[in-house]
């Protein structure tokens, strides 16, 4: 893949990615929250293709779920002067005092394709080669469906549609439930190692 396709591509997958995690009933934003009003966290997922072998998009999705899964973030230190009004945040010196993100509720993608009227999912780079049309779903680990993109020039018709959301809510119910358990172990892991999550703190709750 390469030159404006890749490109092309590339702002394809990101306005998936974008889409998911923007949308607040599939993340919840106020987790990002510092201070009503004043100040939040801005969150930046970046990320780095190795090598392409096709379905880049539910691969893509798994790894922001998993990434934003491991963020911590750092404990802070609200103070609010009543006299100025004026609010200013400290980073607490303790770096095993951090929070980390709910990405319970995170949709991951999952693409459906069409080969000679056969529907494929996790597509190799051949498959996807001679596959006409596509559909990127994402799914809810619920297997609601909560975003929907087609890609290609092929046409489908309506039971086709029908039927590859039903392949992709399946799927995605089976992929986010062992996702979720993955991260469980990596996150059980890190706690023998002596190192347990803490909440996020705060001086003053009622203020933020």
């Amino acid at each position: 893949m390469f030159g404006r396709h890749r490109r092309q591509y590339t702002k394809q997958i990101a306005r998936s990615l974008n889409y998911i995690l923007n949308n607040p009933k599939c993340f919840d934003l106020t987790q990002l929250c510092v201070v009503k009003g004043h100040h939040c966290w801005l969150v930046h997922v970046d990320i780095s293709v190795l090598r392409y072998e096709g379905n880049l998009h539910d691969a893509c999705s798994f790894a922001m779920k998993a990434a934003l899964s491991e963020t911590k973030v750092p404990a802070l230190k609200v103070n609010h002067d009543e006299e100025t009004n004026e609010v200013s945040v400290d980073v607490c010196d303790d770096p095993y005092q951090y929070g980390v993100l709910d990405v319970s509720n995170l949709p991951v993608l999952i693409t459906v394709g069409q080969i000679n009227g056969v529907h494929t999912v996790d597509t190799t780079i051949k498959e996807d080669s001679v596959t006409l049309a596509r559909i990127t779903y994402g799914i809810k680990p619920s297997g609601s469906i909560v975003y929907m993109n087609k890609d290609g020039g092929g046409s489908l018709d309506l039971l086709n549609i029908r039927s590859m959301g039903k392949i992709a809510s399946d799927s995605g119910l089976q992929m986010n439930a062992l996702l979720m358990k993955k991260i469980q172990l990596s996150k059980e892991k890190q706690a023998s190692w002596g190192h347990t999550n803490e909440r996020l703190l705060f001086d003053d709750d009622t203020f933020v």
